[in-house]
This record gives C-alpha cells, structure tokens and sequence, in this order.
C-alpha cells in the first residue's frame, strides 16, 4: 500500500520538477553586460528597446523614447531605473570590460540569479555602437541584418566566443562590396564561416554560433546609413526551432519526464486505492 507519505513524496517531486527547470537555467551567469553608445554621446531621437527574460517568465521589454539632445549617459541612467524599479530585475550603471568607452550597465535576476538573454535594439542614427555579453557565455548571439549602407564610413562586428579568437573585423563601406546592403551582409557572413562561426540568416537577422557558446557580440558603425541596430546573446531554448540540443540537454529533458511519470504514476495508484 502507498503511504501518505509517499504521496506527499510525490507531490513534493512534481514541484521539485519545476524547480529544477527553472534552477538549471538561473545558476549559469551572474549578470548580462550592455552597452550603449559612446560615453559624452547624445542622441538624435527615436527609441531604445531592452528585452530581458528572466527564467521560466515572459520576457519584459524596456522601451525609452529619445529626445533629441539627450545624452546616452542619461538614456543608459533611465533604462537602468526602469529595469531596477522592475520586481523581478536587479540593475546597475557598470562599464562594459570589453568597451570602456560606452555607457555600459549591468542586470541579472533579483537574488544574483541570471537572466536568460539580454537584447538590445536601438534605431537612433548617433547611437554607432552597442554590445550585448554574458561572462560565462551563452548558446548564440542574434544580430540584425544591415538594411541600409550609405557607403560613407565602417562596419565594425566583434564576436567573443567562450573558446578561441575573438572575431574583430571592420568593414568598410566605401568599397565594394560592402558599398550596397546586400554586399555587407555577404560579407560578413563569409567573415564569420571563415573564422569558424556557423552563421544561419533567417531573413531579417543572422544567427551565430560557435562550439562552446558566445559570450558577447558588438557592433560600431560610422556609415550613417546603418541606423538600427539589434543584438541579442541567448540560448537555444528561447531561439526556439533554431535551437538544437546538446546532449546535457537531452538527458534533463528524459530525467524530467520521468520524475514526472513516475509522481503521477503514485498520485494514480492512491487515488485507485482509495475510491
């Protein structure tokens, strides 16, 4: 016969189930790491949206529209309010390691834990440059592609995987082929699958990959016709279908299930027992 006991064992395991999954995505990374715009910079109008995705939650976007003249330092500072007004963030104004010279902050989940992806889109043409990274890195970062050149300036892309070179390469977009939209974006694919990236473009963005992870993605531009900018270091599980599962993942997935089955396997032998 099942004892009380082992019911409440049960009932116990399913919700230690949900814990697990959402505690295998929260202990990975202390915080992510944003850039915005140079330091004394300021900006023309239009907006900025931050998308953040704590564990096991909808993601929550930061919007703040701009008004022209103001400084980035002070478009940084409001974000940065907005998200630690937020109950669910803990955020910071912090340079970026890996580029002092912008307004960089930090953000992670209220308690230390990390956030799962960090986005970052802006379309103000004196914002040139923006970063997203993660110490600790993540499965890939998301960049938009160019949809404008005004062959007058660079293109600079940085990409810091967890293992290996940093990928650090500048465009010029006087020159063909990066003169046109279309020659950049050929570009900086090729770039990239020679460095050693695997680069998939679904359209609109390019998904980049690398063995072992990515921990940030960078863009400078000083062509003014490269206006939006987005960014976004993520896992595969938000990315959705472009993820592909590592075998680590897999064995979660199979562990959960049949801690699942078998909670409820016990929940249904009591509840026969006891009609």
């Amino acid at each position: 016969m099942i004892s009380a006991m082992q019911v409440r064992g049960a009932r116990c395991a399913l919700g230690l189930v949900l814990v697990a999954v959402c505690g295998a995505a929260v202990t990975l990374l202390p915080a992510g790491i944003g850039a915005l715009g140079r330091k004394g910079g300021t900006a023309s109008g239009s907006q900025v949206d931050i998308d953040l995705q704590p564990p096991c939650d909808p993601p929550d976007t930061f919007t703040h529209v701009i008004t022209p003249g103001e400084a980035f330092s002070t478009i940084r500072n409001l974000i940065v309010t907005a998200m630690e007004n937020h109950p669910e963030f803990s955020a910071n104004s912090a340079d970026d390691p890996g580029d002092p010279n912008a307004n960089g902050f930090h953000v992670n989940k209220q308690g230390g834990a990390d956030v799962d992806h960090l986005k970052i889109c802006e379309n103000d043409a004196n914002i040139d440059d923006i970063g997203v990274s993660f110490s600790g890195g993540k499965d890939l970062a998301v960049l938009n592609k160019v949809a404008q050149v005004n062959a007058n300036g660079n293109y600079r892309l940085v990409v810091d995987p967890v293992v290996g070179a940093t990928f650090d390469q500048t465009f010029n977009t006087t020159a063909f082929p990066n003169n046109t939209a279309a020659g950049l974006n050929t570009s900086i694919i090729t770039s990239l699958t020679g460095a050693g990236f695997l680069v998939a473009d679904d359209g609109v963005n390019f998904v980049i990959r690398k063995s072992g992870g990515l921990s940030g993605v960078r863009v400078f531009s000083s062509d003014t016709g490269v206006v939006i900018l987005c960014l976004d270091v993520t896992t595969n599980q938000l990315y959705g279908s472009a993820g592909v599962p590592t075998i680590s993942q897999v064995a979660m997935f199979l562990l959960v299930v049949m801690m699942t089955a078998t909670a409820i396997w016990i929940l249904r032998r009591q509840s026969v027992r006891t009609t």
